[in-house]
């Protein structure tokens, strides 16, 4: 989100400068640590006035728009697998195995009108729909990333080296992760002793979750130790993110228990 805010230059953010393709335009002369505004009282105002702001933008784009998609999509699933009256509908428990159910719910949706080129058409039209869900997703969890990464490297052991700008460091982190990712996916086709892509699936989602645990954590240390009490979250999202911090954090130590430590295991422990 502040990345965002920067590249487009909003607020603040037209004072730092943007990442820019090396290979598409010029390179902008970046701040890597920023501005701080005066706390006067005109200052204040516009601070409370841009945060009111950047809040309903992120409840309209992100909140609601993920919690639609995501009680629409649970809602297709129950009314495929699931009869009026909450039981499950025969034969719908062979869809129950890995990501089976994405297949039978296609099925379902095309046995709705077996008999009319419609079926077909909507099966198709749920594959390319979850297509495009996957891929966007995926998208944005890679840009976030590579510009994460971009940052703590610039500003902690890259800051005053003018070879490695931020556009080059974001660009090379970008590609190196599609590059590995890739490789990662064409070995496990390859060779088939290789753990499944669900398996794979399953260790990104609990790694997401452990950084989702730190970077908890550390806004809790930035928002007590670092900034100012004019600037700093109100108790209420104080005490949510401590919950946050103890949600991801509990889940976490779960997924390293069940999957990534008998993982390890099982590459240097042979049976």
């Amino acid at each position: 989100q502040s990345n965002f805010i920067r590249d487009k230059g909003y607020g603040m953010g037209k004072y730092v400068g943007r990442i820019t393709s090396p290979l598409t335009g010029q390179e902008e002369a970046v701040a890597e640590v920023g501005f701080h505004f005066h706390h006067t009282p005109e200052n204040q105002r516009r601070w409370k006035n841009w945060w009111r702001a950047a809040n309903l933008e992120h409840l309209f784009s992100f909140l609601l728009t993920c919690v639609v998609c995501l009680i629409l999509l649970a809602l297709i699933s129950y009314s495929l697998f699931y009869d009026a009256g909450g039981n499950m509908k025969p034969g719908m428990e062979r869809f129950g195995q890995d990501m089976n159910f994405v297949w039978g719910e296609a099925e379902e949706l095309r046995n709705l009108a077996p008999n009319s080129w419609w079926g077909s058409f909507i099966r198709m039209f749920f594959f390319v729909m979850g297509f495009c869900l996957l891929l966007t997703t995926e998208l944005g969890v890679l840009d976030a990333s590579a510009r994460i990464s971009t940052d703590i490297l610039k500003v902690n052991f890259l800051r005053e080296n003018p070879l490695w700008s931020q556009s080059r460091l974001y660009f090379t982190l970008l590609w190196g992760t599609i590059v590995v990712s890739t490789l990662i996916l064409g070995y496990s086709l390859i060779d088939k002793s290789f753990q499944q892509p669900l398996f794979l699936l399953k260790m990104s989602a609990a790694m997401n979750g452990g950084v989702m645990f730190i970077y908890s954590v550390l806004l809790l240390y930035l928002n007590t130790k670092i900034l100012s009490r004019s600037l700093a979250v109100s108790p209420l999202r104080f005490v949510a993110m401590i919950w946050a911090s103890a949600f991801y954090g509990y889940f976490t130590l779960l997924a390293l228990q069940s999957d990534v430590i008998p993982w390890i295991g099982s590459l240097f422990f042979v049976r």
